[in-house]
């Protein structure tokens, strides 16, 4: 995350998925809930359509840092890796595959 931070603010790509800055990373994982329904993860966007792109928390036993899952916001638990689906371990690179002005170190 702070590498892309470095680059951008938070983006927003057209098939509506958000990745969100610093500015709201903090508001949005308080509001669901996220420390206490999946605790060891941090919600760090979401696909606009009700579910939320989760990542360990940096130092987090049990996974690789840089994990990324999609899971239903409505249905956080904290089994994320059980429960959701995997979609990249490469945020970056899958922002950029995915039509963003994201270019990768």
């Amino acid at each position: 995350m702070a590498e892309l931070w470095r680059m951008t603010p938070g983006l927003y790509l057209a098939n509506g998925t958000a990745i969100y800055g610093p500015h709201s990373i903090c508001e949005r994982n308080t509001t669901y809930e996220v420390e206490e329904y999946s605790p060891g993860w941090v919600l760090i966007g979401d696909d606009g359509g009700g579910a939320g792109y989760l990542m360990r928390r940096q130092g987090t036993v049990g996974g690789r840092d840089g994990e990324v899952y999609r899971l239903d916001l409505g249905a956080l638990s904290d089994d994320v890796k059980a429960d959701g689906e995997y979609v990249t371990d490469d945020l970056c690179r899958w922002l950029a595959a995915s039509g963003s002005d994201v270019e990768c170190g």
